[in-house]
């Protein structure tokens, strides 16, 4: 029997990286894999379903299945390993030591259903006391103001809109401490310190 053809979309994770290369082979499948960042990922397989298996942001999947889109299956397979503690940033020459400090400050998220805002939303009200309607949440991208959402059904409960400019132009060195979070590395750039965990 001919090897079933399946392309995954996937980052490149140590922890994939020889089933994506060829190194390990999956029995029966003919695998073809494609390697780009998760943003990427995320929005052709959410708005084109280039692809037969995808990374997807847990946030994303259910905000479409809260949606009432049943077209994907999730499996519990999670390859992005973050401590999400450590993706709020504040000014080192601000007022905020601790995180309950966060009342009533703006934050900048790029979109409500993306798991590590969902997880920090949790994480303020949960463990520090910060109610969703405490906040002052503005939606931007880093280079682009009011991010549209990738999965195009999500509920956005806020109170703040869109500043009319991009988070770069609102936090010195956003782009840089972006990638370095994302890729699990600890920012300390410019004028931002610390994160919720170290206030």
């Amino acid at each position: 029997m001919a090897p079933l053809p399946l392309t995954i979309a996937i980052n490149d994770y140590d922890h994939v990286r020889d089933l994506l290369s060829g190194r390990v082979e999956t029995e029966g499948i003919a695998l073809t894999a494609l390697n780009f960042e998760v943003e990427e990922i995320f929005f052709r397989f959410v708005r084109f379903r280039e692809w037969d298996i995808s990374e997807m942001s847990m946030g994303k999947y259910v905000s479409l299945r809260a949606g009432g889109d049943d077209s994907l299956t999730a499996i519990p397979v999670f390859p992005s390993r973050l401590f999400r503690h450590s993706g709020i940033y504040v000014r080192s020459d601000g007022a905020v030591r601790e995180a309950r400090d966060l009342k009533g400050k703006r934050i900048g998220v790029p979109e409500w259903s993306q798991t590590a805002v969902i997880y920090m939303v949790g994480l303020l009200r949960h463990e520090y006391g910060v109610a969703l309607d405490e906040i002052d949440w503005v939606q931007a991208g880093v280079n682009e103001p009011g991010r549209p959402e990738k999965a195009a059904r999500t509920r956005r409960r806020r109170n703040g809109l869109s500043s009319g400019r991009g988070l770069g132009e609102m936090v010195p060195n956003v782009r840089e401490i972006a990638q370095r979070h994302a890729q699990g590395g600890r920012a300390r750039c410019g004028d931002v310190r610390a994160s919720a965990g170290e206030l």
